[in-house]
């Protein structure tokens, strides 16, 4: 049984569609994402997970049961939201022993939670303190501690990281999954930081204007994406557009816009004919660029460097090619390559590697059809 299935659920502010025919299912003790750009729908989908929000259309199951009428406080959810809306007036303790409070529960038993939950944050001994007196990161273990305690069904998360600085946050990301391995609670985490995606869900639901573009692991979302929002949106890649010009078992050959011939193996899940006008697609950091022309390989061209970015653990290389075409390429700077010392004006060769090349037909299926 899935722990939730939303089912064709669409939501509509006046006539603004929200969400747009969303359905998905999230596995028990699952890290699931909604990842998108601002105003994709992200958010509204999560409010209406919660029952802070009612579709006006599709269903809502937790565990096989239909609690798309049933009110919020009645689905044993917990959510942290953006700006944690922690009581400034209450003390840690009584932060945490909120909700407990208000399901009338024993004081003994109160105050046995929030010391067991305060040491499963990390901050025991912090109950007498106020939020002033915490940090931010402090302060969002807190916001965590006081959703966890209620041992809710499934945690809801709202860009919980959004107000931490960039170290605080590559650390709570840390934290949040040793947490949650430990507690094995299913979780739904919103977010517009395709690196916290990236790093810490099982799956991924990627959204755009309200509808799901593709739901994945990380690993296939970001290796081999469906669509051309997918392909844009998640990471830095290469964006050749072109056309098939020939296909045969083994490969498919493209003529990009700019004269271009790439070489890329045949894939079963996006069957190109000849003359299918294509995007071809690869990262930065799989273009290899070298001093001299390697025997037998595919998809190798001569160029000019343009540009070069010192970005500490890597270098930046803007290309054009004979043909016009600009390629970005990424070095590690550890690597002990002579392309290091290479400078704007060198001529280097340039290797898209065919295997890391992603083909995606400009008239794929439609998007969206999650």
């Amino acid at each position: 049984m899935m722990e939730l299935e939303l089912n064709n659920i669409t939501k509509k502010f006046n006539k603004v569609i929200a969400v747009d025919d969303v359905s998905l299912q999230v596995k028990p003790s699952e890290m699931f994402f909604l990842l998108g750009p601002s105003g994709c729908g992200k958010t509204t989908t999560l409010r209406i997970i919660a029952g802070l929000e009612r579709p006006n259309r599709g269903t809502i199951k937790i565990k096989g049961k239909d609690v798309t009428m049933v009110p919020s406080h009645k689905r044993n959810l917990a959510i942290v939201f953006q700006r944690w809306a922690l009581f400034p007036h209450k003390t840690v303790y009584d932060n945490i022993a909120f909700g407990l409070k208000m399901r009338k529960m024993p004081k003994e038993k109160i105050k046995s939670k929030v010391e067991n939950i305060l040491g499963t944050v990390g901050l025991f001994g912090f109950e007498d303190r106020y939020p002033r007196q915490l940090s931010g990161g402090q302060q969002q273990r807190i916001a965590l501690a006081r959703a966890l305690v209620i041992n809710p069904t499934i945690l809801l998360l709202d860009e919980p990281l959004s107000n931490l600085d960039l170290n605080m946050r590559r650390k709570m990301r840390i934290e949040l999954v040793n947490l949650h391995s430990q507690l094995n609670i299913t979780t739904i985490f919103v977010t517009h930081d395709q690196t916290e995606a990236l790093s810490m869900a099982d799956r991924i639901a990627l959204m755009d204007k309200g509808k799901i573009m593709e739901i994945s692991t990380p690993y296939e979302i970001y290796e081999s994406p469906k669509t051309e929002f997918t392909a844009k949106f998640i990471g830095e890649r290469n964006f050749i557009p072109g056309k098939v010009s020939l296909t045969n078992k083994s490969k498919v050959i493209v003529e990009s816009d700019k004269g271009l011939h790439l070489q890329i193996p045949i894939s079963a899940r996006a069957p190109l004919s000849k003359n299918d006008k294509v995007n071809v697609f690869i990262g930065p950091e799989k273009v290899e660029i070298s001093k001299k022309k390697s025997a037998n390989q595919e998809n190798v061209f001569s160029g000019e460097i343009q540009n070069v970015m010192y970005l500490g653990s890597i270098k930046k290389y803007q290309i054009i090619l004979e043909c016009g075409e600009v390629i970005i390429c990424d070095m590690q700077t550890i690597s002990d390559s002579d392309i290091l010392n290479c400078c704007p004006g060198e001529k280097v060769i340039v290797t898209l590697d065919p295997q890391s090349c992603v083909c995606i037909p400009k008239k794929a299926k439609k998007e969206g059809a999650y």
